[in-house]
């Protein structure tokens, strides 16, 4: 968990490197950064296959548009317990070059 970073590749490719992928990462995201979906079936076409699927927009926007969504969870949060609104929904990162759970 990294409270204070956001989660970029300095971060995250060092950890990679060290460990694999044997390991999640808990950290904050920037509100202007671009989410995408995953990449849909392909046909057998001519080129590279997608990595990514189409835009699904930022964390901000996406944050007002999942309000509804949103349950109560009861965390700890600096020594202590307080509830808070939370939706996840796996998406994919560009700079993180993998999926993440927003």
């Amino acid at each position: 968990m990294a409270d204070s970073w956001f989660g970029n590749k300095g971060l995250f490719k060092p950890l990679r490197e060290k460990i694999g992928c044997r390991f999640h990462l808990i950290c904050r995201l920037h509100s202007n950064i671009n989410l995408f979906d995953f990449p849909g079936k392909s046909s057998k076409g001519r080129g590279r296959p997608r990595l990514y699927g189409g835009k699904v927009g930022n964390a901000s926007l996406l944050a007002h548009s999942y309000r509804e969504l949103a349950k109560e969870v009861s965390v700890n949060l600096y020594g202590k317990v307080r509830t808070v609104m939370a939706y996840d929904k796996l998406l994919m990162l560009k700079t993180l070059k993998c999926a993440v759970e927003d």
